[in-house]
């Protein structure tokens, strides 16, 4: 089971910005914020911009973006990654952590994008994830006055993006959230609660099934604590869920997919390698086992 990659022809032509390499010394960089809005979809790119001592060169580098439309309104963000060893095995998957404040964080997985990587033609690997547009992310960046950025980091794989924004880029980050929320249903009761504790894991289950047309139902918070758990900030859980509850899961050797919302949180509850536990099951099923007894003997996977 894989996250949803969608958006990719958009993400490719987006990232395809000339990058110019420079041997002298930059005098200066920043990050520049652009926004673009129509009725068939909205992008958000920051691109890091230097300029360089005694000459006009200027080096420009798309560092994150950020796509919805109307097809799929949950924003799909691409980030850079500098590889720390070049020339390692780059992991088609990986675990990136995007850091808050407090040294918080939400943790998510990210694909390998190769289209934007290649295209971008500045030696940089990018990742893409999935992020709800009613996130604390979203909201820590068009926080007023807020001296506080986001660093999307690759842990020991590189060093991540620092989304430094200045504060009349803001409004260009509020008019993206706005767009996606037209998009699709975020729901009512999901803006609501994620204004009270964040709830990255939370966020991302009542918000569009990926798997299932982007359809969007509200959980109540007994099977909202049953998938997350502990992992408030870690969106796979709820990623998990999404995925049996779009009916690709059968539950017994019959093919039975409709799931009971309980049943699917105790299969997914707190799962941080939805691919493992889901295989687990799988195979349980087949050998036989209820289940019941084959989340029992998944749970740890």
């Amino acid at each position: 089971m894989r996250l949803a990659r969608l958006l990719v022809p958009a993400l490719a032509a987006l990232a395809a910005l000339p990058f110019q390499v420079s041997t002298g010394q930059a005098s200066s960089s920043g990050m520049e914020w652009k926004v673009f809005v129509s009725g068939q979809g909205a992008r958000l790119t920051a691109t890091s911009v230097r300029s360089f001592l005694g000459s006009d060169e200027v080096s420009r580098s798309i560092r994150f973006s950020a796509l919805c439309n109307p097809q799929q309104p949950v924003p799909y963000l691409t980030s850079a990654v500098a590889l720390r060893d070049r020339n390692a095995t780059v992991p088609a998957r990986h675990e990136l952590r995007i850091v808050m404040e407090n040294n918080g964080y939400i943790s998510v997985v990210g694909d390998l994008d190769r289209i934007a990587t290649a295209n971008a033609r500045d030696n940089v690997t990018r990742y893409s994830f999935p992020l709800p547009a009613v996130s604390i992310f979203f909201d820590l960046l068009t926080r007023s006055n807020s001296r506080i950025y986001p660093i999307i980091n690759a842990g020991s794989l590189g060093a991540g993006t620092r989304l430094r924004i200045r504060e009349s880029d803001r409004a260009k980050v509020s008019q993206f959230v706005q767009a996606c929320q037209r998009f699709g249903p975020q729901g009512a009761a999901q803006q609501r609660s994620n204004a009270t504790r964040p709830n990255a894991c939370r966020d991302y289950l009542n918000g569009p099934n990926p798997y299932n047309n982007n359809e969007a139902r509200t959980y109540s918070p007994e099977v909202v604590s049953r998938v997350c758990g502990d992992l408030r900030m870690d969106v796979r859980p709820a990623a998990c869920m999404h995925y049996v509850m779009s009916g690709r899961v059968p539950w017994n050797r019959q093919g039975g997919t409709n799931w009971r919302p309980g049943n699917a949180a105790d299969l997914c509850r707190e799962s941080r390698s939805p691919d493992s536990r889901l295989s687990c099951f799988g195979r349980q099923i087949n050998s036989g086992a209820t289940y019941s007894a084959a989340i029992e003997v998944c749970r740890g996977t």
